[in-house]
Order: C-alpha cells, then sequence, then structure tokens
C-alpha cells in the first residue's frame, strides 16, 4: 500500500505535491486541505486537483447522513438528537464545527456516537488527510464518576507545563468531557489495523483553542487489551517483581492521562510570523510525534497528580509498570504505525546520557524545540525526527527507578532548568529503554 493509500493518485509524491504548490500557491489550500481527497487532474496546468470528501465519497456520505436523521428521529434526548441532525448536515458540507461543538456540549449521554473523518493515521504521504472512523457507544456509568477527579485538574496540568505561554494557551472553562463506554460497533478509521482503546476528539484545532476536546475510554476494548495482551507480555520480558505490579487500574490511569495530553500544549505552529495547523507544519511525521509527546506528558501528569493528593503515591510503580508493559505491545506494530514509530523512537532516541533531569525534560523538550523548529522550516521537524546518529542505551537498571527518577525531575523550576540548557537535546522520553536494555542478551539498538 502506498504511504497515501487511496487519498492521492498513485505514485505521488511529496516532492511532486510541494512542488506543484509551490508553482501554483493558490491551490494550495485545495491540496493541502485534510478533507479533501487529491485526483489526477489529467492536464498538464493542473495535474492533481482537490476533491472535497463530500463530493468524493458522495455515494457514501448520502446513506451515512440519512442513517443519522433516522436516529435522531428515535433518540429521546434532545441535545443528543439536534447533535446527529447536526453531524448529517456536516457529512454533506464537510463543516463539522457545529456539530462538534454540540457534540462537546453534550451532558453524559447514554448514548454515543463517533462518525467522523477525524485521525490522520493513514495518511503518511502529508500527513494532514483525515479518514472517516465510526463507533457507537453505551455509557458505563459507574466508571464514568471515577474520571470526575481528572478532569478538574486538566487546565491545572497545562499551566505546569515546562513551554512558553504562548505555546500553552489557558485550558479554563473549556470543556474536557470524559466518557467510559462500551463500543459495540466500530467501523472505518477505527476499525482498521491498531485498535484504539481510548480516544481524544474532535482533533481541529480551533475547537481545542475555543471549546476543549472529548476524552473517550472504550472499556469492553481496554478489558480485553488488558487481561490478552498487556499482563502476559509484563510477565514475558519484565522482571518477576515488576511485572506483578501492572493492573488494569494502572493501565486507565497511564491511558486516561495519554488522551488528556492530547488536547495540552500548542494548537497551532507558528511560521513566518503566521498560525499554521500543527499537522501541516510537521507534516508526514505529525501522528507518531504526538503520540511520542502524548506518552512523555502523560508521564509527567501522572507524576504531578501523585505530587498534589490526586492520586495515591504508593501506586507509582503500578502507573509507571503499566505504561512501560504497553510499550512492548506497541513496539510490535513496527514503524509502519504512527503508535509503532513513536515507541520505536523512544528506544532509539536515547539521549546517550544517564542524567535522570534531563531524560525526564526530554519529551516536553522536543516539543519545544519541534515549535521553534515549526516557525522557521517545517522540514527541520524531519530531521530532529531522524536524528538516530546510532545512539544506544548504555544503562540496565530497574526501569521503575528510572520512570521515578524521569518523572521526579519534572519539578520546580523546569522552565528555567529548559532555557539554561541552551537549545534542548534532539530525543524522546524514553521511560522504557531500562527495562529493554535490562533483559539477558537484549540491548535497546537490538529491537530496532
Amino acid at each position: 500500500m502506498p504511504p497515501g493509500h487511496a487519498l492521492y493518485p498513485k505514485g505521488l509524491t511529496r516532492e511532486q505535491i510541494e512542488q506543484y504548490v509551490k508553482q501554483h500557491p493558490e491551490d494550495r489550500s485545495a491540496i493541502i486541505c485534510d478533507l479533501r481527497s487529491v485526483h489526477g487532474g489529467g492536464t498538464a496546468r493542473r495535474p492533481v486537483v482537490g476533491v472535497p470528501y463530500h463530493e468524493a465519497y458522495k455515494e457514501f456520505i448520502g446513506p451515512m447522513s440519512q442513517a443519522l436523521r433516522e436516529a435522531a428521529a428515535l433518540s429521546d434526548d434532545a441535545a443528543f438528537a439536534r447533535f446527529l441532525r447536526l453531524r448529517a448536515d456536516a457529512l454533506l458540507s464537510d463543516d463539522y464545527y457545529a456539530s462538534d461543538t454540540a457534540w462537546l456540549e453534550l451532558d453524559n449521554p447514554k448514548f454515543d456516537v463517533i462518525l467522523a473523518p477525524y485521525e490522520t493515521y493513514l495518511d503518511d504521504l502529508l500527513g494532514v488527510k483525515t479518514s472517516y472512523g465510526a463507533a457507537v457507544l453505551i455509557r458505563n456509568e459507574e466508571e464514568s464518576r471515577k474520571l470526575a477527579v481528572f478532569q478538574k485538574y486538566v487546565p491545572e496540568i497545562q499551566d505546569a507545563l515546562p513551554l512558553t505561554p504562548e505555546d500553552r494557551p489557558s485550558k479554563k472553562g473549556h470543556a474536557t468531557p470524559m466518557e467510559v463506554m462500551d463500543s459495540p460497533y466500530r467501523a472505518g478509521d477505527l476499525r482498521h489495523g491498531y485498535q484504539a482503546v481510548a480516544d481524544n476528539l474532535p482533533n481541529d484545532p480551533r475547537i481545542h483553542q475555543e471549546k476543549g476536546s472529548k476524552k473517550i475510554f472504550f472499556k469492553n476494548f481496554m478489558d480485553a487489551r488488558v487481561e490478552h495482551v498487556i499482563l502476559p507480555l509484563a510477565r514475558q520480558f519484565m522482571r518477576p517483581r515488576q511485572a506483578g505490579k501492572a493492573s488494569g487500574e494502572g493501565y486507565l490511569v497511564a491511558t486516561l492521562l495519554h488522551e488528556i495530553a492530547h488536547g495540552l500544549g500548542p494548537a497551532f505552529a507558528r511560521q513566518g510570523g503566521k498560525q499554521v495547523d500543527i499537522r501541516e507544519a510537521i507534516g508526514a511525521t505529525y501522528s507518531a510525534l504526538a503520540e511520542a509527546n502524548a506518552d512523555a506528558v502523560g508521564m509527567f501528569g501522572v507524576k504531578w497528580l501523585a505530587d498534589r493528593g490526586a492520586l495515591p503515591k504508593e501506586r507509582l510503580e503500578e502507573y509507571y509498570v503499566s505504561y512501560v508493559a504497553d510499550i512492548f505491545r506497541t513496539l510490535r506494530f513496527g514503524t509502519g504505525e504512527a503508535h509503532g514509530r513513536a515507541e520505536n523512537d523512544g528506544v532509539q532516541l536515547s539521549a546517550g546520557t544517564q542524567s535522570a533531569r534531563a531524560r525526564a525534560r526530554c519529551g516536553l523538550a522536543l516539543r519545544h524545540r519541534l515549535r521553534a523548529h515549526t516557525r522557521r522550516d517545517g522540514g527541520a521537524v524531519e530531521r530532529v525526527a531522524g536524528d538516530r546518529s546510532g545512539r544506544r542505551s548504555r544503562q540496565g537498571g530497574s526501569v521503575v527507578r528510572t520512570l521515578r527518577q524521569d518523572a521526579a525531575g519534572y519539578g520546580q523550576g523546569a522552565r528555567e532548568r529548559g532555557r539554561r540548557a541552551g537549545g534542548y537535546r534532539s530525543y524522546f522520553f524514553v521511560c522504557g529503554q531500562s527495562a529493554v536494555a535490562g533483559r539477558k542478551g537484549v540491548t535497546a539498538g537490538s529491537i530496532q
């Protein structure tokens, strides 16, 4: 399958698109837009054209829109019915702003629906084209109530990030609904390949900046992953004492903070004094970098909450071990999948330093450096992500000890330490490197 899948003409390269857009800037928005598929234009003047999704996929969009209207007529929840009608309209126009806003305003719905082109995981060419995903959701009331403690701290975690104020706009007053749902049905992007156990949606940076985002946790998928994947992998690859601490609840906490982290930090990049969609600025590496950043910021959030008594400090090892156990699952995907690339890069980009503070800073430091690069040159981001230069971990030891030290390094004065560093090193948050290097006969480099 080509990197652009069916979103671009077969054989079209990123270089060809960039060259065309450079020569024809008036066509840029039509080609780069996340809601337009690229087709061959058939003329020398316009070899490629951007076709709106609602036109390119008209034969599918019409029945989808009609089905939503029929569902709205059956609902006894007026707000949910309104959302379904707005989403039906959005499918026919590619304007999802009103329906996304209505979706965020739903108050603990008994049923919920995901049906939109949200994720860019299938676009490995430009990293901007979204794909349709769908899921039917049924609320798990008991588990959903447990999330209230996390909701109230989201604005404070954002304010605590070691970034400049313009790169961490305030989340105070923004909607942060969190739902634990069972999903008996999913299709499209949500059914393809990697089976998500959580989502942070919508992905529109305008919505993030103005309204917030919704965190959804798919309880039935998460339970299956923990029982059949996470815990068996922990027993296989981790030291027995640590493997015994991996748990479903620990994994839920790590996943929850990972999804919260997707909505934190900068919503836009800045290039030439202008605000640019961060997906466009970073390009094809965006999805993997976003997952790596969410891992780093998520672990920061776990420690931040424990330090303030929102999470029990005595369970930090459980949370750390459960997070690391998941790294072994994700590594199996390889570099053909965004989450796999994020974890592979996390191991490959070990910094060659054993400073706990330096390793702890690196996840957010990378984001900070990427922001600096995207202000000047989107291509520089790829050079950062590709700067592996054969670095390897030399340290074995306890992964839990490493995680504990790393997270602690984010404490008071992180911003000042970052400034004194004089230009952050380009490496990811590599919490899992000790677990890998600590196994007999296994080094971080041997699993690339």
